[in-house]
């Protein structure tokens, strides 16, 4: 891995092999895509002092602008950023010419943070990440680093976090390819470290040649044989558990009766009418009913309604007057035959089986009245459940609505 580092403070040279760190001085670093890594060093204490003629302005200025726009331009190179630590800011210089040279006036980077972040690091330290003061360690491979500085990264950007403090703030994270850290890097060696916490190699996965596989060792024909039969019996499973999947979502279709309403309880409803009654002609609504059956003496007229709260004298007139219509229809074409009809409803579908109310007592008389079966969903699944283990057929079923006037009785559903 070609890894450059740019850098100040010389403290890298003398323990790096040369073929592969190369340390650059801010003022002649090399393209960054050159180099797998690029390390910008910020913690030379040397570079944080003003220029001669601002306090606000670094002294080093052109040379971290010429950075910036090295790394908004590189495209292949991972770039880690080692962040300042609380090194002393030197400014308001003293002109030689006064009689006394240097700077007057010192502070420490911590009492100065935002204008560290949005001037002086400006283009390098992204807008959406915060210094926040404070020492910590952290470790890093076999090494125990300090730092001034953790990181507060905005949660809106996709990040990293890289390594995590003693005092659990971040230390070090990356994003799109650029890493930055807040902890100190004294030598190579500490760098190394955590370049690999911060950039792990990939391992190249080994592949082996085509000619290899002929070569057959210990019980390789058997084992390959193994294989493929688990892999067929893994289709054949996955075949079979997609079939039990099925069998659960239909359960959990017709279950659903007992809290939905409109077309997708009709839809449901008809469907199980359907099947009980043998009825494999696709329904066409005449008269506005939602499902009508007929025999060569009854004509059944089931009305289908659902509601959060209970049933209502309107559900059942509704019902009634499908009823009438139906009876006038046979009326007209001479046909003698008896019309029933059927109310089947699901009533406070927000409600837990167990904790809803009974059915009024003055809606069960206007049932009676109206001579209409009225079977809740409940009911209705129950019934179902035994045509489905064969203790119910579509004659007996048809003959409980015939006989029916008012609430249809069975044993209810539990919530097990």
């Amino acid at each position: 891995m070609k890894i450059q580092i740019i850098d100040n403070r010389q403290i890298f040279n003398s323990e790096t092999d040369s073929n592969e760190i190369l340390v650059s001085h801010y003022s002649s670093f090399h393209a960054l895509d050159a180099f797998d890594v690029t390390v910008i060093d910020l913690q030379d204490s040397g570079l944080w002092c003003s220029s001669h003629a601002d306090s606000n302005v670094l002294l080093c200025r052109q040379d971290l602008e010429s950075v910036a726009s090295a790394i908004n331009a590189s495209r292949k190179s991972k770039i880690l950023v080692l962040l300042p630590q609380n090194s002393i800011y030197q400014s308001g210089w003293v002109s030689p010419y006064s009689g006394r040279k240097g700077y007057r006036q010192k502070q420490n980077l911590k009492d100065m943070i935002p204008l560290l972040q949005k001037k002086m690091l400006k283009g390098i330290l992204p807008d959406d990440i915060s210094l926040v003061a404070g020492k910590s360690t952290t470790r890093v491979k076999d090494y125990y680093l300090e730092a001034d500085f953790s990181l507060l990264v905005d949660e809106r950007i996709d990040h990293e976090i890289k390594l995590i403090s003693d005092a659990e703030s971040c230390t070090a994270f990356s994003f799109a390819g650029k890493a930055y850290s807040t902890i100190e890097v004294t030598n190579s060696h500490e760098l190394k470290a955590l370049l690999c916490e911060i950039f792990p190699e990939e391992q190249t996965p080994f592949i082996a040649p085509e000619w290899l596989k002929s070569i057959s060792f210990l019980n390789q024909d058997e084992v390959e044989s193994s294989i493929d039969d688990l892999r067929s019996k893994i289709a054949q499973l996955e075949e079979q558990k997609n079939e039990q999947i099925a069998v659960l979502d239909d359960y959990e279709r017709k279950k659903s009766i007992l809290c939905t309403k409109g077309q997708d309880l009709q839809d449901i409803v008809v469907s199980i009418l359907q099947e009980m009654l043998n009825d494999e002609e696709e329904f066409a609504d005449v008269n506005e009913e939602d499902y009508r059956f007929e025999t060569e003496n009854m004509v059944f007229v089931f009305e289908v309604k659902g509601s959060k709260g209970g049933l209502t004298r309107k559900n059942l007139s509704d019902t009634d007057g499908h009823v009438q219509i139906t009876k006038d229809e046979l009326e007209t074409v001479q046909d003698a035959r008896e019309v029933k009809g059927c109310l089947i409803f699901a009533e406070q579908i927000d409600t837990n089986l167990s904790e809803r109310d009974d059915y009024p007592e003055k809606q069960l008389i206007l049932a009676k009245q109206y001579r209409l079966a009225l079977i809740p969903t409940s009911v209705l699944l129950v019934l179902y459940e035994h045509f489905c283990k064969g203790m119910l057929d579509a004659e007996r079923f048809l003959q409980m609505i015939v006989e029916s006037e008012g609430l249809v009785v069975f044993d209810s559903l539990s919530n097990e």
